[in-house]
């Protein structure tokens, strides 16, 4: 049997958390969010106090969670982290992409925000990945 060298890329390690454009992503998306306790931060601001939700647009073939913080402080009721859900892929294909609310127990989880700047860090809890398009925030109209 001949023996095949790996290829260039398998040869490289990849980085974590890079930059990159996969199709179906509405820009440059971050991938190869793998690692144990890597932490990725947003800042954002919002324009006066009420209640929010967030959305995420994501892919990941595999089980993945993220355990949140915000402001420094972590998210009160969600300390064991949000679970994502395999999506059907890694986002190499526009299919394999999915907005995903962050929620607990399959109910959108409500940020209570100030106006003005804020933090938001979500940390790989346990090395499952994840490759994330973009966040929004969105106000709860009541």
């Amino acid at each position: 049997m001949e023996k095949k060298e790996p290829s260039e890329s398998r040869r490289k390690p990849q980085k974590s958390g890079e930059r990159a454009t996969l199709p179906g992503a509405d820009g440059q998306i971050i991938r190869l969010w793998d690692a144990a306790k890597h932490a990725l931060e947003w800042k954002f601001s919002t324009p006066a106090d009420g209640r929010y939700y967030m959305v995420l647009r994501c892919a990941n073939a595999g089980d993945a969670t993220r355990i949140a913080a915000l402001d420094g402080q972590p998210v009160v009721g969600v300390e064991d982290g949000f679970a994502f859900s395999p999506t059907i892929g890694w986002g190499n294909a526009p299919q394999e992409w999915q907005n995903v609310l962050l929620a607990r127990k399959s109910r959108p989880f409500i940020f209570a925000l100030g106006a003005g700047e804020h933090t938001l860090r979500l940390t790989n809890s346990h090395g499952g990945g994840l490759n994330l398009d973009w966040i929004e925030l969105v106000p709860l109209e009541e």
